[in-house]
């Protein structure tokens, strides 16, 4: 019931949120998928920004399930939360299925092509450069550019512009 109190409240401290995500955990998540999906979503971000990427791992996945069993629908940022947390640890497989999901969830182009350029990021670390080339290339499409073709420090001085660009706008 503390729990329930706590998140209810809208609790924001990570290790508040950490305890309740736990405490539902082991109880019945079921009953207010809702609430876990929040608290769980919330937990895990704050895993990811203290650099607990395995409880962040954990905490996204229960957020998922929470939202799976209740029928919600999980944000690109859940997805996101998992992916960097699975980059950050190692495995670029499962990182690159999260963003992917990510990817497929969210319809704006300014996030869609930072997702692209994270899984761009994540074939190249996954030493795969033709992957990466092509998922640098969707994200430059994403937002209605074309991936300059001349070299590396060409790409990255476009891309600077792009985000010029994409800031004045907001």
């Amino acid at each position: 019931q503390t729990a329930v109190s706590l998140a209810a409240a809208g609790e924001t401290r990570f290790e508040i949120l950490c305890r309740a995500a736990r405490h539902f955990e082991k109880g019945h998540p079921e009953r207010a998928a809702e609430l876990v999906f929040r608290v769980a979503s919330l937990a895990a971000r704050g895993a990811l920004e203290h650099y607990d990427d395995e409880t962040a791992v954990r905490l996204s996945t229960q957020a998922i399930d929470s939202a799976t069993r209740g029928g919600l629908v999980v944000h690109a940022s859940v997805y996101r939360v998992v992916a960097e947390a699975h980059l950050r640890l190692g495995a670029v497989d499962r990182s690159i299925t999260a963003f992917e999901r990510a990817l497929a969830t969210t319809s704006q182009r300014e996030e869609r092509a930072e997702l692209l350029g994270r899984i761009a990021w994540a074939h190249q670390v996954d030493a795969e450069p033709e992957k990466a080339w092509t998922s640098l290339s969707a994200a430059f499409r994403a937002l209605g550019h074309k991936l300059p073709a001349e070299d590396l420090a060409s790409a990255a001085s476009t891309t600077s512009t792009c985000h010029r660009e994409t800031c004045r706008r907001q």
